[in-house]
Formats: C-alpha cells, sequence, structure tokens
C-alpha cells in the first residue's frame, strides 16, 4: 500500500518544565539564521527589564563560562524563563518548517508556552508572567524533587508528612517533593527496597505546598 498525508498521525508538541537546561542548549539552531533565533532575540528582549539581564549570555554561553553559567540557570527564577525562551524557539521554528501541531501538551512552564502557542496570550505578557512566577517561587524555601519509578500508592507507604507526591506522569512513574533532608532520606528508603529513583535538577519543591506562598502574589 502506498501512504499519504491521510494516513499521517496527528502531531503532538510536547513541552515540559525545567530540569533539562543546560549552557549552551539550542546553540547550533541559533547560529543559522531563522525563525529559531529571531524567537529567542525577541523574547529575551521581553524579558530583560523583569530578569534584569540577557538571558541568551546563559543560553548560549561559551565553553569557558559554562560552569558559572550552569550555575545560574540552576536558579529557577533564571531557568524557567530560559527553558519558556527554547521551547517557543523550538515550536515555532518547527511551524517554519510545516510541522503544525494538532494538539499542545504542557507540563508546568511547558503549559504557559503552550498557552502562547494556543493564542491564549500574548509573548510579551507571556514573558512577564513567567518571570514574575521563576522570582516567586525563587523566594521560596529551597527544596528537592524525586522521580519514583512506582505507581502513586506503592510510593505513598514510603513518605511521611514532609514528603508529598507532586505529580504523577505515567501510571508506574510518580515525581515527590520534599526538602533536600527528607528527600534523601526516602531516596535510600527506595534504594533498600529496590524501587528506582532518580534525582531532577531542580533547586526547590515544585508543584508542592512549599509554593503555597507564592500562590497570592502571583494572582
Amino acid at each position: 500500500t502506498i501512504a499519504t498525508e491521510a494516513d499521517a498521525p496527528p502531531v503532538v508538541f510536547v513541552l515540559p518544565g525545567q530540569g533539562a537546561q543546560y549552557p549552551g542548549m539550542g546553540r547550533a539552531l541559533y547560529e543559522a539564521p531563522g525563525v529559531y533565533r529571531d524567537t529567542v532575540d525577541r523574547l529575551a528582549t521581553h524579558l530583560e527589564a523583569p530578569l534584569g539581564l540577557d538571558i541568551r549570555t546563559l543560553i548560549l554561553a561559551e565553553s569557558s563560562v559554562q560552569a558559572e553559567a550552569a550555575r545560574k540557570l540552576a536558579d529557577t527564577a533564571i531557568t524557567q524563563p530560559a527553558v519558556f525562551v527554547i521551547e517557543l524557539a523550538l515550536a515555532y521554528q518547527w511551524r517554519a518548517w510545516g510541522i503544525e501541531a494538532d494538539m499542545l501538551v504542557g507540563h508546568s512552564v511547558g503549559e504557559f508556552a503552550t498557552a502562547v502557542l494556543a493564542g491564549v496570550f500574548s509573548e510579551a505578557d507571556a514573558c512577564e508572567l513567567i518571570a514574575t512566577r521563576a522570582r516567586l517561587m525563587a523566594e521560596q524555601p529551597a527544596g528537592a524533587m524525586l522521580a519514583v519509578h512506582a505507581a502513586p500508592e506503592t510510593v505513598e507507604a514510603y513518605l511521611d508528612e514532609s514528603v508529598e507526591i507532586s505529580a504523577i506522569n505515567a501510571p508506574e512513574l510518580c515525581v515527590v517533593s520534599g526538602d533536600h533532608d527528607m528527600i534523601d532520606a526516602l531516596a535510600t528508603r527506595l534504594e533498600k527496597v529496590d524501587i528506582r529513583h532518580t534525582r531532577l535538577a531542580t533547586s526547590h519543591a515544585f508543584h508542592s505546598r512549599a509554593m503555597t506562598p507564592a500562590m497570592a502574589p502571583l494572582e
């Protein structure tokens, strides 16, 4: 049989939250003139005033300064806007190549990027919103997150009141949040029973009650 355009499966753009950021991300795309570079430049301009810096100096950091850039990118006040910029730039580049999404799915920071792509609000408003959200969340006490390869019901048996399930990503994959010591203790308990887990590259206990004080100011 001959495949036709009508046989193509639907295209979904999946935009994640923070945790996989690194200095130099997207540099190769940025070096080629086009939609990706134009988008990064435009969003960096929107973000410069609320952030007090040019986000491009961290996203596109040269190898000689990548250690310092990585340290700054680990600060959620910077991480969230950086991830937001990359996600929108990539989505617009796919569109420019003729790949249009039938569906948009986002998690955390990715939800704001999908909202822009769906026309919910403008890039400028989104940049101000994401910078404010990131600043308010960064002001909360430091914490940690752990991805656990087990069902939520299984994980709950190893939790106490200091750690909570903050996301359920699949039937056998969830994320827990809490302060550093309690997450370390949980990791030790999970190791003893051979439950696989991964520490996430985050600075706070996101998507948990630790973020409650940020809610009213953000609203």
